[in-house]
This record gives structure tokens, C-alpha cells and sequence, in this order.
């Protein structure tokens, strides 16, 4: 596999290591509180779920365990449309270790809304990037194909390319009225952050350098920050600088809004030993992916 493996990982667990897929994910599903369901089901959407991420294969690529990507999925159940529909809230988090240290950066962070999809225990939930079988495979299979695209970039640059791809190639297999009508899908709906507008974001040429910026932040800066931390605030406060273009030649998108959803807490934490002028020109920076959520930066002030 071409993806980077850290020496901070590369610990030799037996002379032949076993293969494993590439999701290490934890899953939990949150019921509502007015239960109609037998709990019972939800314990196995629960298990199915997690089983779908971490036991399908994803890539052509081998892993051994301490290579898998982390995440979290939490299913939070809203409403029971009927004994096998559901309506949820689904939150989706994964990170990333960072060389020679025990940190793991946080590298995506969505809520996914209102997201309707069936559910019947023992119906299998299958990888969705060649055929639709159902929303719930469907959206699951996003996930992963986001969070394999989002890692490799991270790791090298565009490396992702192949991954965002099967993300597109998922929602292309979705039924029509699905791709309009559906608000977690929709690609004509008002607030942009649907699942289609973050891949369209992503793939769109108007928004490519950002994958550098993506490529820059981690691997150039994070990396490399137990090395030299001032050295590598300069280069990721150099990296960031594209989000003002960007922003002019696609405002407000969500994939800077991600970025920024992921992120903030990090950035903040990195720039508290910053200059005065290194702080301001961060603020003005991440205000524009979000403006509405300018005072996360206030630590900085």
C-alpha cells in the first residue's frame, strides 16, 4: 500500500502479522425515548453496523491492526417511523496518529441529519459503491469510502482520489427521487451540507488546492511539529493561507466548514504559543469557513 506508515505504528507484533480490514470503528445507536421497538433491535443494528465497517473490505491494500483508521459512529434515533423505518441524527468521527507522539488528530467530524433508512434484523447492510441496496447501506458505505479518502490525502497528496471517487459513485447508484428529495443526500437543497455537496466540495477543481492544504496540515506540519513547533506553525499558518481564495471562489462550502468542525479545538491548542500576529491572521482565516462560529477563536484573542 502506498499510504505512509508511521514509524510511531510501525511496531512488529510477530513475524507474520495478521491481515486485517481497514476500519477500527466503534458504533452506538441511541434510542428514543418514547420506545416502541424492541430494544432488542437496536442492540442489533448496533452490532451489524459495527461489523459492516470493520469487517468489510474496503481496499486492495493489506493492514495489519495497528495501521486500521479510528472512528466513531453514533446513530441517535429520533423517531421510529414504523416497526422497521428510522429517522436519525448520524455523527461520524475519525482520526489520525501523528508522528513520534502519542496524539491523534481528529480529521473528521459531521453530523449527517435526518437521515431515513429501514432496518430488519438479519437483512444484511452491503458496500453500496457499485449498486443501491438501501439508504442504510448506502450512507454507511459513504462513511467509509469519506474516511479512506480523508486518511490517504493526509498521508499523501491526492491520495485519496480513488476513495472520494467510490464516495461520488455511491451516491450516483442512489434512486432519483432519493438524490433530490432526501435532505441528508440532496443536491438541491438550501444549507449545502449534505452529504453530496461535501464529496461535490471535495472533488470540485475550485476546491482541489484545499486537498494540498489537507496533505500540508498533516504531513508537513503536524508531523513534523515534535521536531520543531514554530517551524511547523509557520508552515501550516503558510498552508491555511489558501482558504482566503478559496473562500472567494467558493464561499462558505462545506468542506472548508468541516475543516473547520474538525479542527478548531487543534488549532487553538497549537496557536496559544503563537505571536500576537500569527493568532490574528489564524482567526481571520478560520472565521471565514465559518463566521457564525468565530468566537471558538476567542482563546486567541
Amino acid at each position: 500500500m502506498y499510504r505512509i506508515i508511521l514509524p510511531l505504528i510501525a511496531i512488529v507484533i510477530c513475524l507474520h502479522p495478521a491481515q486485517a480490514q481497514e476500519l477500527k470503528f466503534d458504533v452506538k445507536v441511541v434510542i428514543p425515548v418514547n420506545l416502541k421497538t424492541d430494544p432488542s433491535v437496536y442492540r442489533q443494528m448496533e452490532t451489524d453496523v459495527k461489523d459492516f465497517f470493520n469487517k468489510t473490505r474496503w481496499t486492495d491494500h493489506e493492514y495489519t491492526e495497528v495501521e486500521k483508521i479510528e472512528g466513531s459512529v453514533q446513530i441517535t434515533v429520533t423517531e421510529e417511523l414504523s416497526s422497521s423505518t428510522f429517522l436519525a441524527d448520524i455523527t461520524l468521527k475519525t482520526s489520525r496518529p501523528v508522528y513520534n507522539s502519542d496524539y491523534k488528530t481528529q480529521m473528521i467530524n459531521i453530523q449527517d441529519k435526518s437521515v431515513t433508512f429501514t432496518y430488519l434484523p438479519g437483512q444484511p447492510i452491503q458496500r453500496s459503491d457499485r449498486s443501491f441496496f438501501d439508504n442504510l447501506s448506502s450512507t454507511l458505505s459513504f462513511y467509509a469510502f469519506l474516511t479512506l479518502g480523508y486518511d490517504y490525502d493526509s498521508f499523501s497528496l491526492y491520495g485519496g482520489e480513488d476513495y472520494f471517487q467510490a464516495a461520488r459513485d455511491v451516491f450516483q447508484n442512489l434512486p432519483n427521487g432519493t438524490k433530490r428529495d432526501d435532505p441528508s443526500w440532496s443536491n438541491v437543497g438550501v444549507n449545502g451540507r449534505s452529504k453530496y455537496f461535501l464529496i461535490e466540495n471535495i472533488q470540485s477543481p475550485r476546491l482541489r488546492p484545499f486537498r494540498q492544504v489537507i496533505y500540508e496540515y498533516h504531513r508537513l506540519a503536524l508531523d513534523n511539529m515534535w521536531q520543531d513547533a514554530e517551524k511547523s506553525r509557520a508552515v501550516l499558518l503558510s498552508s491555511l493561507g489558501l482558504i482566503e481564495d478559496l473562500n472567494q471562489a467558493y464561499p462558505y462550502s462545506y468542506f472548508l466548514q468541516s475543516f473547520g468542525d474538525a479542527k478548531f479545538n487543534e488549532l487553538v491548542e497549537i496557536f496559544k504559543a503563537a505571536d500576537t500576529g500569527q493568532k490574528a491572521k489564524l482567526r481571520a482565516l478560520m472565521t471565514l469557513t465559518s463566521p457564525s462560529l468565530a468566537s471558538r477563536y476567542d482563546a486567541l484573542k
